[in-house]
C-alpha cells in the first residue's frame, strides 16, 4: 500500500483569473508574502530595464507635467501585469495609494494598466472614480487622485512595461503635457541605444 501523500491539486486557471479580478474590484489586496505560486513564480519581461531607469523616468514625467503619482507595470510569462518597485509620489500620503496596489495583478484590458497592454495605445481616463473600468476608485478618492495616463513602453512592436501616472483635480488641465512627456519616456525606455538622451515631449497624435 502506498503510504505517500496525493500530490496537491492545482488550482485551475480560470479561477485563478476569476480571483485575481475580484481583488482588483475592491476586495482587500493579499500581501506579498501570500502571493499564490503563480504569482511567486512569474518574472517581469521588463527586467532587462533597470528600477532605475523606470524611477527616472517617472520623477522626470511627474515633476516636469507637474502631476503626483507614477507607476510601472510589467507583463509576465503567464500575460499578467505586475507592479514593478519603481514609483514616484509627490507626497508622503501617495504611499497608502500604492500599498494596496503591491499585491495586485492586472489581466489584459482590466484595469488602466490591462487597458494599455491591451490595445497597445495610451489611455487617457479624466475622472476615474466614475469610470466603470478602473479598479481601484476608493483608493484613487482617498488619496485624492482623480485622472489617469496609462502609456506603453514599445521594443520591436512588443509590450514591455505600462507606464501609469494619476493627476489631482488641479493638476489634470495639464494631461496633455504629461502625456506628451510619458510617450517620450515610454519612448526612450523602449529604446535602450537611447537611454541617455535628455527626456523631451513627443507631440500628440492628431485626434
Amino acid at each position: 500500500m502506498n503510504s505517500s501523500s496525493p500530490a496537491p491539486r492545482r488550482t485551475p486557471r480560470l479561477r485563478v483569473s476569476q480571483r485575481v479580478e475580484g481583488t482588483l474590484q475592491g476586495e482587500p489586496g493579499v500581501p506579498d508574502g501570500r502571493r499564490s505560486p503563480q504569482q511567486a513564480a512569474a518574472k517581469p519581461l521588463a527586467s532587462a530595464l533597470a528600477c532605475t531607469e523606470f524611477q527616472q523616468a517617472l520623477q522626470e514625467v511627474c515633476q516636469q507635467a507637474g502631476w503626483s503619482y507614477g507607476e510601472a507595470w510589467s507583463p509576465c510569462p503567464d500575460g499578467m501585469l505586475q507592479l514593478l518597485p519603481a514609483w514616484y509620489g509627490a507626497d508622503p500620503g501617495l504611499a497608502s495609494f500604492r500599498r494596496p496596489t503591491e499585491a495586485l495583478r492586472f489581466m489584459p484590458l482590466v484595469g488602466l494598466p490591462g487597458r494599455v497592454l491591451g490595445c497597445r495605445q495610451a489611455v487617457f481616463v479624466a475622472d476615474v472614480a466614475s469610470d466603470p473600468a478602473f479598479c481601484r476608485p476608493s483608493a484613487a478618492r482617498k488619496a485624492g487622485l482623480v485622472a489617469g495616463i496609462g502609456v506603453p513602453v514599445l521594443a520591436g512592436g512588443t509590450v514591455v512595461a505600462v507606464l501609469v501616472f494619476f493627476g489631482r483635480a488641479t493638476e489634470v488641465s495639464g494631461w496633455p503635457k504629461l502625456m506628451q512627456l510619458a510617450r517620450a519616456a515610454a519612448s526612450r525606455l523602449g529604446s535602450p541605444a537611447h537611454a541617455e538622451e535628455p527626456l523631451r515631449a513627443a507631440p500628440l497624435a492628431p485626434a
